[in-house]
């Protein structure tokens, strides 16, 4: 995306994520779509607070141990984290069934 900071941005070298930035004004960067997928078994020594950050409290945390990958996409994106994106979603999201 260009000029956003409503998002966190993805920082990635080639297909592989190097870290995560919080939300602030971004001239141009990747947002995370917040989708992953994972071996069960990473978590098997990780004690994790009840409310906690994936990416901030785990993912960052693990960066150096962990290869992650990244898939970039050029398709639409809609964050439904606010309400007037969760009405608008619906409604669009209707044309697509």
């Amino acid at each position: 995306m260009i000029n956003f900071e409503r998002y966190g941005n993805v920082k990635t070298t080639g297909e592989r994520v190097v870290g995560f930035e919080e939300k602030k004004f971004t001239i141009k960067g990747c947002v995370n779509g917040g989708v992953y997928v994972a071996k069960s078994h990473l978590f098997n020594d990780i004690v994790l607070p009840n409310k906690f950050s994936f990416e901030t409290d785990f993912l960052t945390q693990q960066l150096g141990r962990l290869v992650i990958a990244a898939y970039k996409s050029e398709s639409y994106f809609i964050d439904i984290g606010i309400p007037s994106d969760y009405l608008r979603a619906q409604s669009e999201m209707v044309n697509l069934i």
